[in-house]
């Protein structure tokens, strides 16, 4: 959650925490029901496991290419100071 207040101030944060908030609860659902579901078609929780450990790799590559070098670019002063 800490992201979103990096960019954004003010109601652009808030609705920023909004989406992370809305996109953990649908993980929340979805994650579980596709281990079900995949446990079931193929006997074992491997491919489960395998596809939502390749998703955290995808997130947390999002993650490093958005995070200290915009973050960066958003604290710099402006010349008007």
């Amino acid at each position: 959650w800490s992201m979103p207040t990096q960019f954004f101030t003010g109601p652009a944060a808030a609705a920023g925490i909004a989406l992370v908030t809305m996109v953990a609860n649908v993980g929340s659902f979805v994650g579980p029901t596709l281990i079900g579901i995949l446990k079931t078609q193929t006997g074992t929780y491997t491919i489960a496991f395998l596809l939502l450990g390749g998703l955290a790799v995808i997130a947390a590559l999002l993650a490093l290419r958005i995070g200290p070098a915009q973050a960066g670019r958003a604290e710099q002063p402006t010349a008007a100071n």
